[in-house]
């Protein structure tokens, strides 16, 4: 079973995100019939969408993520709601496997350059709108850069571990807005944790 760990320290001023979306990366690359590199892009980003969609409030708040980029892919578009819903599509499903020259797939090369535009309907008048340039592609740097300069953020989004079927992903984010330091051996103490889970 898919699911989120939220973790909180120094009185809320941290929060951590660390996921397990296989079931749901395994289902979409099944539905869409993608390549391991699309998949691994498409997991990443609906993983990413999952973990946004329960930062917000509201029952009824939606989210999209739509990266539009000059690569073979294409593109991605990722949609979420605050109980963990989401769903998403590769522009191209057959891209060729691109390997990096760390032995990895190359999701940067499968996107290209391109932009990551994010909207959050969050019940008002108008959806909230930001975008930025793609960072590398590899979608983790991506993200870490939209939360840095729309949300003004600080946070660090961590590469997903895959196995050999390319699609058991675990993307983990760290948000530090206003962090104060902590002893590493302090952190434990400090962190309460909470499972979500991911559909």
């Amino acid at each position: 079973m898919d699911y989120i760990v939220r973790a909180t320290a120094a009185g809320g001023q941290i929060r951590a995100f660390a996921t397990n979306t296989h079931d749901m990366v395994q289902k979409a690359a099944a539905t869409h019939d993608t390549t391991p590199v699309a998949s691994a892009a498409l997991g990443r980003l609906m993983t990413a969408g999952a973990m946004m969609g329960i930062m917000m409030k509201g029952d009824r708040d939606l989210l999209s993520l739509t990266i539009r980029s000059d690569g073979p892919i294409g593109g991605l578009t990722v949609t979420a709601d605050s109980h963990g819903n989401v769903k998403g599509f590769p522009y191209n499903p057959n891209v060729p496997v691109l390997i990096s020259k760390r032995h990895k797939l190359d999701v940067g090369a499968a996107l290209g350059n391109g932009t990551l535009t994010v909207v959050k309907d969050l019940g008002l008048k108008e959806p909230y709108s930001g975008q930025v340039d793609l960072q590398s592609g590899e979608i983790g740097d991506d993200l870490a850069y939209y939360f840095m300069t729309s949300e003004q953020i600080p946070s660090s989004v961590a590469e997903p571990h895959l196995h050999l079927q390319y699609a058991d992903m675990a993307v983990s984010g760290l948000d530090d807005s206003q962090c104060p330091i902590y002893p590493i051996s302090d952190m434990g103490n400090r962190l309460r944790s909470h499972d979500v889970p991911v559909h």
